[in-house]
């Protein structure tokens, strides 16, 4: 954030995240108001509920979902059943982060059959990842958001005006990030 929030305009009206991922550039902005779109809707419905509910419920709510799975640090087959039990359905918010906290460097991947399929990470929702989780969710509440999800190229920018400043950090396709590699086994 340090190195590019000079680069922006002093006077924001309209901030629009095209790839919004996890909405750490748009909180931090100072704009009257905040457009943050991802075309993976599971993360911006997360950030829905992020503003929405309360984040001590939604806390409670994710170790809830941890201790029944009983996934921890070192738990390889706890992470692989919240998992399978994730791709078999229970999609909701909740079953979500609760997996992502616990996966391979905390990434999103999805399988062509929309099936999350990052590996066990060795991780799990911790005092840190809690206490930024709280900090998120109190600043959605704060500032003026709105959430899209929707593909970019579906986003007509010809209809924004000057008051519009549009930030575009689009995946890294071309990179060797682990969020692109193809896993063709189960790990």
């Amino acid at each position: 954030m340090s190195q590019i929030l000079p680069l922006f305009p002093d006077k924001i009206e309209t901030f629009v995240d095209l790839f919004t991922g996890g909405g750490n550039v748009g909180i931090n902005i100072d704009a009257n108001k905040i457009i943050l779109n991802d075309i993976t809707f599971e993360v911006i419905d997360l950030l829905e509920k992020m503003k929405e509910f309360n984040s001590e419920f939604m806390i409670c709510r994710i170790k809830e979902i941890q201790d029944t799975f009983k996934v921890t640090k070192t738990n390889k087959q706890g992470y692989l059943n919240l998992r399978e039990f994730y791709n078999n359905g229970n999609k909701s918010w909740d079953y979500f982060y609760a997996l992502v906290s616990s996966s391979f460097s905390n990434q999103i991947r999805f399988n062509e059959e929309r099936k999350f399929n990052i590996p066990f990470g060795q991780r799990f929702f911790n005092p840190n990842m809690e206490n930024n989780f709280r900090k998120m969710s109190n600043k959605m509440k704060e500032i003026n958001v709105e959430f899209w999800s929707k593909n970019f190229i579906d986003i007509d920018i010809s209809e924004f005006d000057s008051s519009y400043f549009i930030y575009l950090d689009p995946p890294y396709l071309i990179s060797d990030a682990h969020y692109n590699k193809e896993w063709t086994e189960e790990i």
